[in-house]
């Protein structure tokens, strides 16, 4: 796990796993998301993001407009839909 400073140079690939279980309820949280997610998309690097969130205004209540705008512009939303393999695994279990 790597965390990121706004002064760090950026890798060459940027993930965020459960992005929607940041705790966004402190407007300095949200003000650095902003600056993270611009600076990267502004660099030009990947970015990659997984979250359980599936509505564009989910991701507008969490993030704010200003990240979802940028993430609108500069990315490709690839939805998975299907059953949670974790609960597939542990049926497979109790079998």
């Amino acid at each position: 796990i790597y965390t990121l400073s706004l002064h760090d140079a950026l890798p060459i690939l940027v993930l965020f796993d459960d992005m929607d279980k940041l705790s966004m309820e402190a407007a300095a949280v949200k003000e650095q998301v902003f600056k993270v997610i611009d600076r990267i998309l502004a660099t030009g690097k990947c970015f990659i993001a997984t979250t359980n969130l599936r509505k564009p205004e989910d991701f507008t209540e969490k993030f704010g407009e200003a990240v979802v705008s940028r993430l609108v512009g500069s990315c490709r939303f690839i939805v998975f839909d299907g059953d949670d393999y974790r609960f597939k695994i542990a049926e497979r279990r109790q079998k």
